[in-house]
């Protein structure tokens, strides 16, 4: 009996298992032709890129699914990864070292990958340290989150660019791919970079949060809430010193230690003021510099202030009309401070002794009471300092000022 060989159809991806002969054919019935062959049309790269992103995705789905049923262990193992990068941080990039002298390419992208990781990681332990750090450095630690925030933010920039690159270099390898195995393993490759986009985009962003962080006003709110005593200079007029003295002692000041100026009505404060047993007058601003009255450029009339007093040395001013001339604080506004001597003339801004906070926390009325950490005309001392004054002076509510 004759027999025919039907011929193995084409394919660009041959199996690894594929025979090298086809079984023999029965012969055909009598009276009967055979039909021709199917032929199976070989795959080109955009089949291949659909099979294997179709793939991916899939492994990528699995990868969440399992996330989400079992966050307990995915967290446990992130732990358990993160205390490995901190003990061992370069055991990666020599892994990635071995892998870039077999393949130039991928080893290369996973290199910078494993490199950006071990700068990521370090950031996070100096950015940690320097907050724990902090009540033992006065907050001067805090100093260094800015330029630890901007390492991490360029970590996480490379830790995209180079996830990037190992996503778009599965993807050429799965165009090109020359068997199902390698466009398996690419496929899968494709996966687990689009799953590390979260965590480089995750270390870029904390780095932003870090780097955005103004240091100085975190660290004067830290000492103004833990230990106020290190934002005064050690170089205070002995007036300041007593004044400061006798504060703590309750022998002045008592009647402003709790007075909360924040959030309240004009008339409200008047209300508390007269109930306290202070006493008003009727000023204008002036300034500091040429004693004179400050003119208001609209009415042209001295900018009006309320100063009340209390027989113990309390005293709260009170700008209803803002001061239209300040560059830093035009808007209406109040401060509670302290008259030293009591009975000295509250109208001459050099017997306030100091201010104080909503809390009775005693602070510098002025940049030279200030132990300011962070060197002199720096930024970061300018935002210190101006985060004393909002402190010490409460904008009043716009629809309660007159």
């Amino acid at each position: 009996m004759r027999q025919v060989s039907s011929a193995h159809p084409p394919s660009a991806l041959p199996s690894a298992s594929s025979s090298a002969s086809s079984a023999p054919a029965p012969a055909p019935a009598p009276g009967r032709e055979r039909p021709a062959a199917a032929q199976t049309r070989p795959l080109d790269w955009t089949d291949k890129l659909a099979i294997g992103n179709r793939e991916a995705a899939i492994a990528l789905r699995d990868q969440a699914h399992e996330a989400l049923s079992n966050p307990l262990s995915l967290l446990k193992r992130r732990v358990e990864g993160l205390v490995e990068g901190i003990a061992h941080p370069l055991d990666p990039v020599e892994t990635a070292m071995d892998a870039a002298r077999r393949d130039a390419l991928h080893g290369g992208i996973q290199l910078v990958q494993a490199a950006s990781g071990a700068v990521a990681v370090g950031s996070l332990v100096a950015g940690v340290a320097a907050v724990v750090a902090a009540p033992f450095t006065g907050g001067a630690s805090l100093a260094a989150l800015p330029a630890i925030g901007a390492i991490a933010e360029g970590a996480g920039l490379v830790g995209l660019a180079s996830t990037g690159a190992s996503l778009l270099a599965h993807e050429v390898g799965m165009a090109t791919a020359g068997s199902r195995s390698e466009l398996s393993s690419h496929a899968h490759g494709a996966a687990r970079a689009l799953g590390s986009l979260g965590e480089a985009a995750l270390t870029y962003g904390a780095g932003r949060v870090a780097r955005g962080l103004s240091t100085g006003e975190v660290t004067f709110k830290w000492l103004a809430d833990n230990d106020s005593t290190r934002l005064w200079s050690k170089d205070l007029a002995p007036r300041t010193r007593a004044a400061l003295d006798a504060f703590e002692r309750g022998e002045v000041g008592s009647s402003v230690r709790g007075l909360d100026l924040r959030n309240r009505a004009l008339s409200a404060i008047h209300d508390d003021l007269r109930a306290r047993g202070f006493q008003a007058e009727m000023a204008t601003i002036t300034d500091f510099k040429t004693r004179q009255p400050v003119i208001h450029p609209g009415s042209g009339q001295p900018v009006p202030m309320e100063i009340w007093t209390h027989p113990d040395g309390g005293m709260v001013r009170i700008k209803p009309m803002g001061d239209p001339t300040s560059k830093f604080r035009p808007q209406p506004h109040a401060s509670a401070s302290v008259n030293f001597p009591p009975g000295s003339s509250a109208k001459d801004f050099n017997n306030e002794a100091f201010k104080l906070d909503h809390k009775g926390t005693p602070l510098p009325k002025w940049a030279k009471d200030a132990a300011v950490p962070f060197g002199e005309q720096t930024i970061e001392s300018k935002r210190f300092l101006d985060a004393l004054a909002s402190r010490t002076h409460i904008n009043l509510p716009v629809e309660h000022a007159n």
